[in-house]
């Protein structure tokens, strides 16, 4: 689906205005596209690769081989997104089980993960708590309306509450809690202004993030696959080109290089 910004990046190429149009890949795990936004974007990729033949732009890129899991949605992007483009998606933790946690009875894999990362499972009755601890962020650039994510897979549909909580050094700390959907693959999406505050806690020293899993009274199947905070921005300057939602993903092995290959298709008239 070519979206307004490509169009104008189209016209302003051919009108000697733009010295390079498409400039990066993008992949994700949702199965949504909104406004012509990956839902739940996870990587970007530089573009190595590209030809037109018959009237058919193709596009190529590769993933890193660190990335595995499979990707539902592909998006290519224009120069003209903004320069500071990473820091408007802050990715707060992918599981990938090289990260460091406290506390806790999981168990780290990747049969469900989506976003390229392994995932936890809590598995054990009552409530569980996974401490992330070298989550040492700053959010202060986020405002009321910027959104977090979170992916996520309830499988037996025991998990009855998620809690998140973001904490200060001094514990002060802001809160989110909801009843998760059974579900195969979710995301929760909820804006900045929906944390509550405990204590007085400020956005911009963020040491450590909790999440805690509450149970009906039986064993859990509740997997963590991914949490981003995500700065809205204007998509004139996002510069999202074209997007589509895979029927098939694309599969990426660990410790495979997994070309992405991006077609684009025209008609003229006249």
């Amino acid at each position: 689906m070519i979206t307004d910004v490509g169009q104008k990046s189209l016209l302003e190429y051919i009108a000697g205005k733009r010295r390079a149009w498409i400039t990066a890949v993008q992949i994700g795990t949702g199965g949504l596209l909104a406004d012509g936004q990956l839902e739940y974007p996870i990587q970007e990729t530089t573009i190595t690769f590209g030809e037109v033949n018959d009237g058919v732009v193709l596009l190529r890129a590769d993933l890193p081989i660190s990335d595995t899991g499979a990707y539902y949605e592909l998006a290519v992007l224009s120069d003209n997104r903004l320069k500071n483009i990473a820091a408007t998606r802050l990715l707060v933790t992918n599981f990938s089980g090289a990260e460091s946690y406290l506390e806790g009875n999981y168990t780290i894999g990747s049969l469900y993960a989506r976003n390229g990362a392994q995932n936890v499972g809590v598995v054990t009755s009552g409530t569980e708590t996974i401490t992330l601890t070298n989550s040492n962020r700053d959010y202060s650039l986020l405002v009321s309306d910027d959104t977090f994510r979170l992916a996520y897979s309830n499988l037996n549909n025991q998990t009855t509450a998620v809690q998140v909580r973001m904490y200060n050094p001094n514990g002060d700390h802001w809160l989110y809690s909801f009843s998760p959907a059974e579900s195969v693959y979710a995301v929760e999406i909820w804006d900045l202004i929906d944390f509550t505050p405990v204590g007085s806690p400020v956005w911009s020293d963020i040491l450590r993030t909790e999440f805690t899993v509450v149970s009906a009274g039986s064993a859990t199947d509740f997997r963590f696959d991914g949490m981003q905070a995500v700065k809205n921005i204007d998509l004139d300057d996002y510069g999202i080109v074209d997007s589509s939602v895979l029927a098939d993903p694309v599969v990426v092995s660990e410790g495979v290089e997994q070309p992405i290959e991006y077609a684009l298709e025209f008609s003229f008239n006249g």
